[in-house]
């Protein structure tokens, strides 16, 4: 069986961002999945614009009242079709190759279950990445004892850093 992604994406007055959202989504070199939104009983427009797509990619679940984002999370999964769920808040996007990067993950390491890449932020047009030694395009994958990436091994236990070749907090060196 192939990979096919369930992405969730809880939605609650979101309307200036869900489209961006969305269409990072519709812009992936992977293609195999499914969007479910679910949206917590917004009261913008955010549902309204979704809708409008009429994309047949996206399924809309609808909570009849604001249950949080837990459990909407919870929700989008118990609807999931899908063999693998990927999260992607309403007001967050994803680089072209995030899915690509995350089933070649899968596929170099199938016992493991859960996957994440580095993330940056936008603020004001300056993009800003956390302080570790991994290149955004670089990926991590979590494994029992900690977090795996870039030809680094980062404890779920580490020591306090203080070393010279590190920027991380904790580390194993």
């Amino acid at each position: 069986m192939g990979i096919k992604f369930s992405i969730v994406i809880p939605l609650y007055n979101k309307e200036e961002y869900v489209l961006n959202t969305l269409n990072s989504i519709f812009q992936q070199t992977f293609s195999n999945y499914e969007i479910i939104v679910v949206n917590d009983a917004s009261t913008d427009n955010s549902l309204q614009l979704v809708k409008e797509l009429n994309d047949k990619r996206i399924r809309i679940i609808e909570n009849k009242e604001n249950l949080g984002l837990s459990a909407t999370r919870n929700t989008g999964i118990s609807h999931a079709k899908n063999n693998y769920i990927a999260f992607l808040d309403a007001d967050d996007c994803w680089h072209t190759t995030f899915l690509e990067r995350i089933a070649s993950l899968i596929e170099e390491f199938p016992d493991e279950g859960v996957f994440a890449t580095c993330y940056e932020e936008n603020f004001n047009g300056k993009r800003l990445s956390p302080k570790i030694n991994i290149q955004p395009a670089e990926a991590l994958y979590i494994t029992k004892g900690g977090v795996a990436g870039a030809n680094k091994y980062i404890p779920s236990k580490g020591h306090r850093c203080n070393c010279k070749e590190c920027t991380r907090s904790y580390c194993n060196l």
